[in-house]
């Protein structure tokens, strides 16, 4: 299959599915109204740079509720592109009653894919379909892409900075966390005063008080236990406390940075057992997303999104909270997906807290928006990525697009 006739969807997976498994040389999208905005089409043209740069992107507009206009642009298109078929994947159902209207007198090959069963059915005339592989995988970047984003850059955590042995740190340092939540949010806010009054922001060693103020006229003391099974696990060296006041050395600046941040053990150790377990495709974690792809824009819309995943076609998009996560939390994960994610997307609320226990209401809400939620219990039984793979939404059925 050298060129493949794509009729357009408002879906953007649908309209990449085949094209990313077989890489033709050519992809011809005829749309309508929708296929006009220019965005749309540079959004689908920056996805095959990524994906597939060697295949050629073609553009055709037509009115699709109008067959007779229809069936001459398909017959103009093929009469350049003789060697062309045709992928009914997508498209609304009056381009596609009047793509089958056409084929009735044209004997022009039709295939379409399964996403049930993951694969190519030959419709008509098109055998090649059966035998090609079809296992589509996508990156994040991709993904969002074809939502008209971008990848932007990364938030407080890069995944270059999760090594090896950061990883097994991560482990070590969320299994403290999950056993003494609350020792452990006071001690980083500890880490947070001590820190603060660096002159440069990124020393790594460390001279302070054992009890300090912080902001409202509290006061937060080190804790010597805590601070020893961080000193086991070799996140801090040189550990001495000795007349009200303490010592000791950061291991690096990202475990300085994290040791100051208490969300982000949380999405670390999400980032890790995702990555673990083979089950994704690609994980990216604190993922900077602007809205409109054109990162040179003046000004952007942007968000941070904690984890983004991908699986085949399916997608989820990730918010990690250490306690209740709010009313407001659970509609920007579910709106952020909506967005770039589609029907082929999944949101996922991941908690320490046992939400529906503590919060019924707040846990009701999450799973009548249609999100996945991960609380204690299940982070305890260190299931994390096998409950977000199961999460990933198989591929819809063809459906109306406009």
């Amino acid at each position: 299959m050298k060129t493949i006739i794509e009729l357009y969807d408002r879906e953007p997976m649908r309209n990449v599915l085949a094209p990313s498994v077989i890489r033709p040389a050519r992809v011809i999208y005829l749309g309508g109204q929708l296929l006009e905005d220019p965005h749309r089409q540079q959004s689908l043209t920056r996805f095959f740079e990524m994906k597939c740069k060697d295949t050629e992107v073609l553009f055709f507009t037509v009115d699709t509720f109008d067959c007779d206009a229809i069936r001459q642009m398909l017959i103009e298109i093929l009469f350049r592109y003789p060697d062309a078929v045709i992928d009914i994947t997508g498209g609304s159902s009056m381009m596609l009653f009047a793509v089958g209207m056409f084929c009735k007198e044209h004997p022009v090959p039709v295939f379409s894919y399964h996403g049930r069963k993951n694969r190519l059915f030959d419709v008509f005339g098109c055998p090649q379909a059966r035998t090609l592989p079809c296992e589509p995988k996508f990156t994040v970047s991709e993904v969002l892409s074809l939502a008209g984003g971008s990848l932007l850059r990364y938030g407080h955590i890069t995944p270059s900075d999760l090594t090896p042995s950061v990883l097994q740190k991560t482990a070590q340092v969320f299994s403290l966390f999950l056993a003494h939540p609350h020792r452990f949010n006071r001690m980083v806010q500890y880490f947070q005063a001590i820190c603060s009054h660096d002159s440069d922001g990124n020393a790594l060693s460390v001279r302070a008080p054992m009890s300090v103020r912080v902001s409202g006229g509290k006061s937060v003391s080190f804790d010597g236990e805590l601070l020893a099974r961080l000193a086991d696990f070799g996140l801090i060296h040189d550990l001495h406390a000795s007349n009200g006041r303490i010592q000791f050395r950061f291991e690096n600046g990202i475990i300085r940075q994290c040791l100051n941040d208490i969300g982000v053990w949380l999405e670390m150790y999400v980032y890790k057992q995702a990555v673990e377990s083979g089950l994704f495709d690609d994980v990216q974690i604190s993922v900077v997303v602007d809205w409109d792809g054109d990162i040179h824009a003046p000004v952007n819309t942007i968000n941070e999104i904690d984890l983004i995943l991908t699986r085949g076609v399916s997608s989820l998009f990730v918010s990690c909270k250490s306690g209740v996560p709010s009313t407001m939390a659970l509609n920007e994960i579910n709106t952020l997906t909506e967005w770039f994610g589609g029907m082929f997307s999944k949101g996922a609320i991941v908690t320490m807290c046992d939400l529906s226990a503590s919060s019924p209401a707040t846990y009701r809400r999450a799973i009548d928006m249609g999100l996945c939620v991960i609380q204690k219990e299940d982070i305890e039984s260190s299931k994390i990525a096998e409950l977000l793979a199961a999460a990933a939404p198989a591929a819809p059925l063809l459906c109306p697009a406009e």
